[in-house]
């Protein structure tokens, strides 16, 4: 049996969050590779449009589009909700990695912080 008919995202459209580095840009490979329209979003907007820049010039069956998008706040989100209206009327797949990290070593991890990051 073809893998393509077993795992193929023809046809299918994917939003990651956090999709510019990491994690997220190694899903947003993989889906596209896949052959799915992928959309990715992060703070880091211009990251996002490079690295969708860098899967299309891969030749696969998918295709990337990259733009800025927050999740942290309500606000943040209703805008991207509002982003991806404009790109599709049809969400298939969605990936939430957009996430933060404070950034020190873990005996300097203040108590205050722990909302941020689980938040």
């Amino acid at each position: 049996m073809d893998l393509g008919t077993l795992f193929g995202l023809e046809g299918k459209t994917a939003l990651v969050t956090g999709g510019a580095t990491g994690i997220g840009r190694m899903a947003c490979e993989a889906l596209v590779r896949a052959g799915a329209t992928v959309l990715m979003a992060s703070r880091k907007g211009e990251a996002c449009e490079a690295v969708a820049a860098e899967l299309n010039a891969l030749g696969a069956s998918g295709k990337a589009i990259g733009f800025a998008g927050d999740v942290g706040s309500r606000e943040g989100v209703d805008a991207l909700v509002a982003a991806v209206h404009e790109r599709t009327e049809t969400l298939d797949i969605l990936m939430n990695n957009a996430g933060v990290t404070w950034g020190a070593p873990m005996g300097d991890f203040p108590f205050e912080a722990w909302d941020k990051v689980c938040a």
